[in-house]
């Protein structure tokens, strides 16, 4: 069964919300990297890539972060990954691409990642 791959995106205030639903393999591993690459390549803002609705992700995929993370470094983009199925995380993590892209466990994570808080922000945390 051939599974397509869509990819929306959503400019927010702060970020790009990237959403991929469906899985990323030989097929559909070409779409994910230029789709990918193209919000790197256009982004003035971080780029948040929410992965919940990748249930697989093969090395077609691991080879996009690897490409679209070369060139936010050029571009001086953040990108960060969140919301990673086991079984998703798991070649990042294996591959060691983990090091070289920033994984967080869901958007808050990966948004305290990418966005700093200004001195103003982080004082008018009250402590408990």
């Amino acid at each position: 069964m051939d599974v397509a791959l869509d990819m929306f995106a959503m400019e927010c205030e702060d970020y790009t919300l990237a959403m991929p639903h469906g899985e990323v393999d030989a097929f559909t591993g070409r779409t994910f990297r230029g789709r990918l690459l193209e919000l790197v390549a256009s982004a003035d803002r971080p780029l948040l890539v929410d992965m919940s609705g990748v249930p697989f992700f093969s090395a077609a995929g691991l080879n996009a972060v690897v490409a679209a993370e070369k060139l936010a470094r050029e571009r001086g983009v953040s990108v960060a990954y969140f919301g990673l199925l086991p079984c998703v995380e798991r070649p990042f993590r294996i591959t060691g691409v983990d090091k070289i892209a920033l994984i967080c466990p869901t958007m808050q994570d990966a948004l305290w990642c990418v966005l700093p808080l200004s001195d103003a922000e982080i004082e008018s945390w009250e402590l408990s």
